[in-house]
């Protein structure tokens, strides 16, 4: 019976080792499956790293080319004000000169004649019908409910020294409702104001 006893020990000791032979593979099985997650997550990790230093080269790239376009920019908006300022050269605005209503076939003044007139009275110069204008027109938005306000007159004069002698003859307006003055882009008259 010993020997009976000994052989299903055996057998039983057996079997058990082998259960714990296949444990022990499948540990081994899992440990490998970790193992290559791991890395794979390694790999990935590595990769997230390549990409993030990438991006942010990136960053710091657009960042220059932003600083670029900006100063870019600057410079063309100076440009632009000059070129506004040289289109401006030969303007002169007149404000206070009361707006005539329109007519029946809703037909405004003559804002050149009203001008040259302006400038034969007010300013006292006798040749203001010889002064030639390339461009006058009332500026802004026409107050329809009171006319209280007139709307300034802008003249775009052909020649400078016809220019010139108007604003020379301004000083006639001194103590009066009315003004002449020269015409700035919008930047030039903010920075004017701050003066």
């Amino acid at each position: 019976m010993e020997i009976h006893n000994r052989g299903s020990i055996r057998g039983n000791l057996w079997s058990r080792l082998i259960g714990h032979q296949s444990d022990l593979q499948g540990n081994s099985n899992k440990m490998d499956r970790v193992k290559a997650a791991n890395d794979t997550i390694g790999r990935n990790v590595s990769q997230m790293k390549v990409n993030m230093e990438n991006i942010e080269q990136a960053e710091m790239d657009n960042a220059e080319e932003l600083d670029d376009l900006r100063e870019r920019l600057e410079e063309m908006k100076e440009k632009a004000i000059e070129a506004q300022c040289r289109s401006m050269k030969y303007n002169l605005i007149f404000s206070g000169i009361v707006e005539s209503p329109w007519d029946a076939n809703g037909h405004g003044e003559d804002s050149e004649k009203v001008v040259k007139t302006f400038i034969r009275d007010k300013l006292e110069m006798e040749d203001a019908d010889d002064i030639q204008m390339a461009n006058v027109h009332r500026i802004g938005k026409r107050d329809r409910s009171t006319g209280a306000t007139p709307r300034p007159i802008i003249v775009k004069f052909v020649f400078f020294k016809d220019l010139t002698k108007v604003k020379m003859s301004t000083r006639k307006l001194a103590g009066t409702s009315f003004g002449v003055n020269e015409q700035f882009p919008k930047e030039i008259e903010e920075k004017r104001k701050d003066l």
